[in-house]
């Protein structure tokens, strides 16, 4: 988990330096010659394919039609539970073939770690990239680099996404039994 959110705000990091760092001047896509960004026709077009691709990313499939990347009540009931003393969270592993389970501490930072790095990449980071993704394309100096920069720019956000498991959150007892508290689907390394 922590490779692959190191490199993932790495990558987010050069995306806002290189917006940072842009300057007022670069190549056109339509005659080559430098000029201001968004300062002819065609780069200002590509500026508002750019915020039609950036309307598409906040609101169409990807997003399923507008939903959070976040998913709140999940956090929020992982969170609740963890509180508990006894909590246990199973879900079953396809690799070993078998059902694993762990249990949750009071505090337990594993969950508070997932859960910020979460919040940093798909929340903040997410956003910070679709609002971003306009005035990249358009200071762009090639079609092809258009293409590049609005498909690897929403990339950078999939990157720590793997297949759902379902995760089963039980509530503990004091004698030791176990009350389901409810199921959700998410990420098996939300708990780790």
């Amino acid at each position: 988990v922590g490779m692959v959110f190191t490199t993932q705000a790495l990558l987010i990091a050069f995306v806002i330096i290189d917006v940072y760092n842009l300057k007022d001047r670069h190549r056109s896509i339509v005659g080559g010659e430098t000029v201001p960004v968004v300062g002819t026709n065609g780069s200002y077009l590509i500026y508002i394919l750019g915020t039609f691709m950036s309307i598409v990313y906040l609101v169409g499939p990807k997003t399923s039609f507008g939903q959070s990347k976040e998913n709140p009540h999940y956090w929020v009931q992982l969170l609740l539970i963890a509180k508990l003393t006894g909590a246990t969270c199973t879900w079953y592993n396809p690799v070993e073939g078998k059902q694993e389970t762990i249990k949750l501490r009071p505090g337990d930072m594993r969950v508070w770690l997932r859960f910020f790095l979460s919040f940093l990449i798909n929340g903040f980071a997410f956003h910070v990239l679709v609002h971003l993704l306009p005035i990249q394309v358009a200071s762009e100096s090639s079609f092809t680099g258009v293409v590049f920069r609005a498909v690897g720019m929403m990339y950078l956000i999939d990157l720590d996404d793997t297949p759902s498991v379902t995760l089963t959150l039980h509530e503990g007892h004091d004698k030791g039994t176990h009350e389901d508290v409810g199921q959700s689907e998410d990420l098996l390394d939300a708990t780790k």
